[in-house]
């Protein structure tokens, strides 16, 4: 194939998801482009007989989608279907990806803990009752344990179709700790159940530990385990003279089902609001509606089709399933389009999050009164976003893509040619309600701009933004602190100065104006000296230093390399051979 590689790119902005360390532990060294057709030079080969068969299982799982795309005509439905059997979720559509982010229901989309809790129950179900039937089997051997068993089986498979995502692991190291309890004559459904769980997932996955999925997942079962502890729902099918009680049953179910979802619901929220920087406000009414259809309608016509499929007869089980993931879909987009569907929140710190989840920790965990303190902590960390000021300029580390905030969360983006990767993530973290950047000639946000450059003057502080060289030359000696998108040590003798040379060795860089002074932070300052991100070095030619520790000490050598060199000393750093 013919294509350009590039390194892994860096947060988009500091403190943002750190896609270096993302790709490191999936084994990924680097990403690009391909041009042109792409064509095979040898076959695989295939190291011990695990990666045989896990090819093995990838060519299953090619084949499973490519049933599912031949009995679902309609194409989102069918990759839906597809999401809810192998994990799969790249061909879902873009808006209806995000259909079920602002509905609350994207859970719904990996396979976790609802998924693999709904096919074990359902097998272990059928087994239990179907071997009942049977009076020379039921008489001979445990029909619970031979249920188990099943049970496992069929999980296993599930996890291997699945695609072994940390969620689909975590559910299946859990349902596994359940179901070796039945078998052991235990008590299956406790706190060392999601403990054990949580051990075996670290030390196979250290790095989940960080990522949504896990966080999320977790503090989900954690939540609904203490529910079921302390709270207990008994459906009384009779009265005392007999008399079947319908109405009573059907609204405890109902009251399991809320109660499910506010803990569920209201535990995954904090990190939902960590990691994406948004709460779907309705997710308990979608969830009310779509939950019970994937649980006694999409799940057992998956289970169907997928022992039919060895035989040729899915089509009509998977077509079935299509109809309630089309419901689901219709559910969805309509709650996604209610007003305030989703509200925004202001990025938070991981030492909020730690101290609000050391509270949902408290809450579930502690059996005295003491727990209600951690409904403090966690009022604490989540109202942590709204008393920190956001950064007042941000600039991507190609120097091309510049932006404003007004101080209360509202981006105005530099009109221009940039990464529009890097807009759309810095308008999802600070809100949807862009701001107009002044004209040449105009002032607004506190900018004052020209066709060279701009001026932003907050807190009795002024910073100069210099597109080009012309603006160093009128305006650098006299502002605070300087951002260029060139190569200006050389010519810009301010007090700090960060250019673009600093943005490529750097990286994304925030600024905060203060009536003390103006802070810089850069991705690097973050990131600290991995093997995923190691730490900045100034290049071999410019001098000894491991890398200046602020915008604008750069040394004599330096500031002449940066003159004569140009954009050829922004090249990345490479061993000295």
């Amino acid at each position: 194939v013919h294509a350009t590689l590039r390194p892994p790119m860096r947060p988009a902005l500091p403190d943002a998801f750190a896609f270096q360390r993302f790709l490191y532990f999936e084994s990924v060294g680097g990403e690009g482009t391909v041009y042109g057709p792409w064509s095979i030079e040898s076959s695989a080969t295939h190291d011990g007989w695990i990666d045989g068969f896990m090819a093995y299982v990838e060519v299953v799982r090619r084949h499973v989608a490519d049933r599912v795309a031949a009995a679902i005509p309609d194409r989102e439905d069918a990759t839906t279907t597809a999401a809810l059997i192998m994990g799969e979720q790249s061909a879902i559509p873009e808006d209806l990806q995000e259909a079920y982010r602002v509905s609350g229901l994207a859970h719904l989309l990996s396979i976790s803990g609802v998924h693999m809790s709904l096919l074990a129950a359902v097998v272990f179900f059928l087994v239990r009752r179907g071997l009942a039937l049977v009076p020379p089997v039921a008489l001979r051997i445990d029909t619970k344990k031979a249920a188990a068993w099943a049970a496992i089986a069929m999980t296993t498979i599930y996890l291997l179709i699945s695609g072994l995502s940390v969620p689909a692991v975590r559910s299946y190291l859990m349902i596994g700790v359940v179901l070796i309890a039945v078998l052991l004559d235990r008590t299956a459904i406790s706190m060392r159940s999601i403990g054990w769980a949580a051990l075996v997932l670290m030390a196979i996955y250290p790095d989940a530990v960080v990522g949504a999925s896990f966080e999320m997942s977790f503090m989900a079962v954690l939540a609904l385990i203490a529910v079921a502890e302390h709270v207990s729902l008994r459906v009384t099918w009779r009265s005392p003279e007999g008399d079947l009680l319908i109405l009573r049953a059907v609204g405890v179910i109902l009251a399991g089902a809320v109660v499910t979802d506010i803990a569920a619901g209201g535990s995954t929220a904090l990190f939902a609001i960590y990691h994406f920087n948004r709460f779907p406000t309705y997710s308990m009414a979608s969830n009310l509606v779509a939950d019970p259809i994937t649980g006694m309608w999409i799940m057992p016509w998956g289970l169907a089709a997928m022992l039919a499929m060895p035989f040729g007869l899915d089509q009509i089980p998977l077509k079935l399933m299509g109809y309630g993931v089309g419901l689901v879909n219709d559910v969805a987009r309509a709650v996604a389009k209610w007003p305030g569907a989703q509200v925004h929140v202001p990025p938070m710190s991981a030492a909020a999050l730690a101290v609000a989840a050391f509270g949902l920790m408290l809450l579930c965990l502690w059996r005295g009164r003491f727990r209600w303190a951690g409904l403090a902590l966690i009022m604490g960390g989540m109202a942590q976003p709204w008393f920190v000021a956001p950064p007042d300029i941000l600039v991507d580390e190609e120097a091309k893509v510049v932006a404003i905030t007004d101080g209360r969360g509202h981006l105005a983006l530099r009109p221009g040619p940039g990464d529009r990767f890097i807009r759309d993530v810095w308008q999802e973290r600070y809100g949807r309600s862009p701001l107009t950047w002044p004209e040449p000639g105009q002032t607004a946000l506190d900018l004052r701009c020209d066709a060279d450059g701009c001026i932003l003057q907050r807190h009795g502080k002024r910073v100069l933004l210099a597109f080009f060289d012309a603006a160093l030359a009128e305006d650098c000696a006299s502002t605070d602190a300087t951002v260029s998108l060139s190569a200006a040590h050389a010519f810009c003798d301010g007090p700090t100065v960060a250019d673009r040379i600093d943005l490529r060795r750097r990286g994304a860089v925030a600024l905060w104006l203060r009536p003390d002074g103006v802070r810089f932070r850069f991705v690097a300052d973050g990131m600290g000296n991995r093997q995923w991100a190691p730490m900045p070095k100034s290049p071999q030619w410019a001098g000894s230093r491991d890398g200046a520790s602020s915008p604008g000490d750069l040394s004599d050598n330096e500031k002449t390399t940066d003159a004569v060199g140009g954009d050829a000393a922004a090249l990345p750093d490479v061993p000295a051979h």
